[in-house]
């Protein structure tokens, strides 16, 4: 009876190990190949001298993803049909971006970069070869170990573990051992035939060169490279708004190139965040990116744009000239409970606030910012109560010193009244004890009180 090992109560990587121990060489064929993975069994492969009958052959299978599956299995035109070399080719080249995909997930180890280096080079001194089966997708998970023994010379371990930590010793597998000579010939022969097959491509050198390019690299990598990189990355969102908006034709040769560029950056992460902010220097021009930024939008998603803006600032975009349709500047203020009071167009004018003697009854007027909230509106006399106190403040914001003898309350304006010297208290007891003597004719006066 063959031994099985699922991973829980008996795992297939310490049975492996053990026979390459003993084995000099070795047929693997997997549907999944984890780079990381190949440290777990690497030492045992690098005491092999390499070559032809000295090597790890190692046949990965080519896998479809579950989606792909579905539509091939729902397909009117039946078969994904004949293989040519441009489909090879690019099958190899998707796989060969998987591996190099694999890099970059999860947190590095010195380990996994121990590992990956002895992968590459194995790989240069050919005691590891590398195939991708094309002809099909090749799912079987199969290892043949060979050893110079006369009596059981091959051991093989057939089941459905990948060459990866998890299929070898963590997850639940089903896999058995095959010791008898005819099936192992016969496995053998099965291998055999898919290595030799037409469509079966060496990819051994673009995993070595995938490796040396990564962070497993023998040679550090030079710090402006880093840095390159860095940039490269950090510029991607603006290098993406250059190339998906343009400027209208409208503007012709008004804006300049790095005006034009701003612009461009800015629609991109209007639309993508729903926000943008543009600063610059005073007198670059951002008034006029502005204002191309609202028309880039109007083209695109026809909107109209709304701008809020000081007083001082109305007549600035009111009169604009600018080829873009937006609303009547507005401004808005804040009332004194800090809320956002309604915005009220303001007439087209120099854009100056109008003495306070001048406004209309009946308009609601935020004490800090002065501006009219809406046109003969009913206020409550509580609210204008407020108001006018914010503006009582504003015109005379320090309090007049209280002169001293003046009452708690007393009206500012009137003539205060005449300083008396505080009473001083006799001692407690003892004899003698009188009021002192004081020349303030007032003291004489109450003295007695």
């Amino acid at each position: 009876m063959p031994r099985i090992f699922d991973n829980i109560e008996q795992d297939l990587l310490p049975a492996l190990a053990e026979t390459l121990v003993v084995a000099e060489r070795a047929d693997f064929c997997v549907g999944y190949f984890n780079l990381r993975g190949w440290r777990a069994i690497d030492e045992h492969v690098e005491r092999w001298a390499g070559g032809a009958g000295r090597c790890c052959r190692l046949l990965v299978g080519m896998q479809r993803l579950p989606h792909e599956e579905v539509r091939l299995a729902h397909s009117l035109a039946g078969g994904g049909g004949a293989l040519d070399n441009q489909t090879a080719l690019r099958l190899k080249k998707r796989l060969a971006e998987e591996f190099r995909e694999q890099l970059t997930l999860g947190a590095p180890s010195n380990a996994d970069e121990a590992g990956l280096r002895r992968l590459s080079v194995q790989i240069e001194a050919r005691k590891v070869v590398v195939k991708l089966f094309l002809g099909y997708p090749l799912h079987a998970k199969l290892y043949l170990l060979f050893r110079p023994d006369p009596i059981n010379p091959t051991v093989g371990y057939l089941g459905s573990s990948n060459l990866t930590q998890s299929g070898l010793s963590r997850q639940g597998e089903l896999n058995v051992d095959v010791l008898d000579h005819d099936a192992c010939r016969k496995l053998a022969g099965w291998f055999e035939e898919r290595w030799t097959d037409h469509w079966c491509v060496d990819i051994s050198d673009e995993l070595a060169e995938i490796i040396d390019a990564s962070w497993a690299r023998d040679t550090p990598v030079p710090p402006h490279h880093i840095y390159v990189k860095m940039a490269y990355h950090l510029s991607q969102e603006a290098r993406a708004g250059l190339t998906e908006f343009r400027i209208p034709r409208d503007f012709g040769t008004t804006l300049l190139d790095f005006q034009a560029a701003a612009v461009k950056i800015a629609a991109h992460h209007l639309n993508r965040r729903g926000g943008v902010l543009i600063g610059d220097v005073v007198g670059l021009g951002k008034t006029l990116m502005a204002t191309a930024l609202a028309r880039v939008f109007e083209d695109d998603q026809d909107l109209e744009t709304l701008i809020l803006c000081p007083r001082n600032l109305v007549s600035m975009w009111g009169g604009l000239p600018r080829p873009v349709s937006v609303a009547r500047p507005r401004s808005v203020g804040l009332a004194r409970d800090g809320r956002v009071a309604p915005p009220a167009p303001v007439p087209p004018g120099r854009g100056r606030r109008e003495p306070q003697s001048a406004q209309p009854r009946g308009q609601a007027v935020s004490g800090h910012s002065g501006i009219r909230a809406g046109k003969r509106q009913q206020v409550h006399p509580a609210v204008r109560h407020a108001v006018q106190q914010d503006v009582r403040r504003l015109v005379q914001p320090v309090a007049p010193v209280r002169a001293r003898g003046r009452r708690p309350g007393h009206p500012p304006g009137t003539p205060a009244a005449r300083p008396r010297r505080d009473r001083v208290r006799p001692p407690a007891s003892g004899p003698g004890a009188r009021w002192p003597r004081s020349n303030s004719r007032s003291t004489r006066k109450t003295g007695g009180n």
